[in-house]
């Protein structure tokens, strides 16, 4: 199974050279339609992107993100590869769905953003070492408790100042911002208020989503009329696209299963017929309920996850 595909920069190297990331937990390297190398990798890759989004100074080196939260960067050369760097994955690392380089320092040296399945978002900086090798070194992490679907950074919305607009699998679309709401000053040491501008777009987006909260609660209202109503239509449940993973915790010898929805989950039932301990994790939000079972049933576990309001994951 392809899980994904790029060309390394095909001006700097002057051909074209694809590359197949595999769920077999290789890269196919491609030339003239003929795998000419293939690169074992220590997990299954999820995300392939260009270093600094065009292959760096020599167009051949390549960031390759792991299902178990793993970052490596490859150099790809004619007939073999060697490894620059990697981010090794911890516990708390979760499967890298995106990747972008951008310069959210100002340094003039470009940052790597990494987006994850399980809503985080990480900032690394990549500084040099004593021997010439660059090492990640983390700067920024946010947490929006959704799972990642992809990710650009530039200025955006205010000149002047960078973002990270973000994107998630129910469908959000936000931005992460370097302008400071408080802005302060050096000689009198005291907050001022956001300029007037600044105050006027607050405003506007405030009455946007009050809007659309009032078309939500009209149309809903309505649905529930119209079910509470003798009709001859059809109510069908909308189809609704699952989003679920079951991955191996090696270090905890337990299976992680997520569960994400485009809408908001009420509650999830779990039925088995072998006995399952099931474990709690630190980003889960949901409430455990456990239930007799009946010998004769046939199962051995029945449990209830009741979700928190709005939550889809």
């Amino acid at each position: 199974l392809i899980t994904g595909i790029i060309t390394l920069n095909a001006q700097k190297l002057m051909t074209l050279v694809p590359i197949v990331a595999c769920q077999d937990k290789t890269l196919k390297v491609l030339r003239k339609s003929e795998v000419t190398q293939i690169i074992p990798l220590g997990g299954t890759p999820t995300c392939v992107h260009l270093f600094n989004n065009d292959g760096g100074v020599t167009g051949d080196l390549l960031l390759v993100g792991t299902m178990h939260g793993e970052v490596v960067l490859y150099q790809i050369s004619h007939q073999e590869f060697s490894i620059k760097w990697s981010l090794p994955s911890t516990k708390s690392m979760s499967c890298v769905t995106c990747l972008y380089c951008y310069d959210m320092s100002a340094n003039d040296s470009l940052d790597l953003i990494i987006g994850r399945d399980d809503g985080t978002i990480e900032i690394y900086a990549l500084l040099m070492r004593d021997e010439g090798q660059m090492a990640p070194m983390l700067r920024f992490s946010y947490f929006c408790n959704e799972s990642i679907t992809s990710l650009q950074a530039g200025v955006i919305g205010t000149p002047g100042f960078d973002e990270i607009l973000v994107t998630t699998y129910s469908g959000w679309l936000f931005g992460l911002t370097t302008e400071s709401i408080d802005k302060q000053t050096n000689e009198l040491n005291a907050n001022i208020s956001p300029a007037t501008d600044d105050k006027i777009r607050i405003s506007k987006l405030k009455m946007e989503i009050e809007t659309l909260e009032q078309a939500v609660a009209k149309e809903r209202d309505q649905y529930e009329k119209l079910t509470q109503e003798d009709s001859a239509g059809l109510c069908t449940l909308p189809a609704l696209k699952v989003n679920d993973k079951l991955i191996i915790d090696t270090e905890e010898k337990a299976y992680l299963l997520s569960i994400e929805v485009d809408v908001p989950i009420d509650n999830v039932l779990v039925q088995c017929d072998t006995y399952i301990e099931l474990l709690d994790v630190d980003k889960n939000t949901a409430v455990l309920s456990l239930s007799e079972c009946d010998p004769h049933s046939g199962n051995a576990v029945l449990a209830t996850y009741r979700c928190q309001a709005n939550t889809t994951r």
